[in-house]
């Protein structure tokens, strides 16, 4: 077999590179079994030249839409009160408990943090850090980028979210 001809533009080294390519293409070919030096298009598996080939598909320009995001997170747990009232029903001592005008948000907020809170709190760590982290890319600004934009990012988040609205009942 002899080696292609290369056009006379190509440099001294840009020649000696594909006849060295081209002889070594020949010796792999030879130990696979044989086969002629042809270049085309259709040296490829089945189906990779078609139009639905993942490298073949049109990606479309990012655009920006509005969405509307309800989730529901559920807390059951135990609270400690004494804003309930009793009454004796029995010779026995049977209490029996009315907690229907217990302020049960109120117990809640005084007792736990909540999501907006916890979002709140979350984004004062994250603004803390940031603030830490500007100040160590004085010095060196690439190596802190990163977690910058991502601590902006989870700043900007904690914005977006708003409790709409909080139920709790007292499961007696």
């Amino acid at each position: 077999m002899s080696l292609p001809k290369l056009p006379s533009q190509c440099s001294t080294n840009a020649r000696r590179f594909i006849r060295v390519e081209a002889v070594g293409a020949k010796h792999v070919r030879a130990a696979l079994g044989g086969g002629s030096l042809t270049m085309d298009n259709y040296n490829y598996h089945p189906g990779t030249d078609t139009p639905d080939a993942p490298w073949n598909e049109r990606s479309m320009p990012e655009r920006e839409f509005k969405f509307d995001v309800r989730q529901t997170m559920h807390l059951a747990d135990i609270v400690t009160t004494d804003k309930y009232d009793a009454y004796c029903d029995d010779e026995d001592g049977h209490v029996e408990i009315d907690t229907f005008d217990t302020p049960w948000q109120d117990i809640f907020e005084d007792q736990y943090y909540g999501i907006e809170k916890l979002l709140s709190i979350l984004k004062k760590y994250a603004q803390k850090e940031q603030k830490q982290l500007k100040k160590k890319a004085e010095n060196d600004p690439h190596r802190y980028a990163f977690d910058i934009r991502r601590l902006q990012g989870i700043i900007d988040e904690c914005n977006l979210w708003y409790c709409e609205e909080t139920d709790i009942e007292a499961n007696d």
